[in-house]
């Protein structure tokens, strides 16, 4: 593999977060701020109890690599369409949480079933064998990334989100 084989890969990967992006979008969402809200959505989780009261703009703004500037405007948006909620900490009134609203969660929610339909009509398409080739090659691909993360030295690693 050279480098070429990686570039080739890299624009294959960003063809395919565009096209999808583009195919089940059905919200007038531009792709930033629906990637935000996805974001807010995978952080405050059920499952994840540390985030009941939401996730901080300096948190979300350190995820994205991101000025806090233009976190803040792509929130004011969201937050003018009514899909995100803003909740100061009664401990700190300069710390505030995101999270999404019900008009946020069920936007979202709409869009995990149109992009697991999509996903799993061009999967038919590309055959049952080759499915499952692609799916355990992403995971070992995942799997490698998780290591590389996990073996980061703590300082660098802090602030980072996979």
């Amino acid at each position: 593999m050279d480098n070429n084989d990686v570039r080739d890969i890299l624009s294959i990967l960003h063809g395919i977060m565009r096209y999808t992006h583009n195919k089940i979008s059905s919200e007038d969402i531009p792709r930033a701020e629906f990637f935000v809200m996805s974001l807010i959505n995978d952080a405050c989780s059920e499952n994840n109890k540390s985030c009941q009261k939401g996730i901080t703009v300096t948190k979300i703004s350190k995820i994205l690599f991101s000025a806090p500037a233009n976190t803040s405007r792509i929130l004011s948006n969201l937050e003018e369409k009514g899909y995100i909620e803003r909740t100061d900490d009664p401990a700190d009134r300069r710390v505030v949480y995101i999270s999404l609203s019900k008009k946020g969660k069920a936007v979202i929610e709409k869009q995990k079933k149109k992009t697991e339909e999509y996903f799993l009509d061009i999967f038919k398409k590309m055959g049952e064998r080759e499915a499952e080739q692609y799916l355990l090659l992403n995971k070992k691909l995942f799997g490698i990334l998780q290591r590389e993360q996990s073996a980061a030295p703590d300082a660098e690693r802090r602030d980072k989100h996979i």
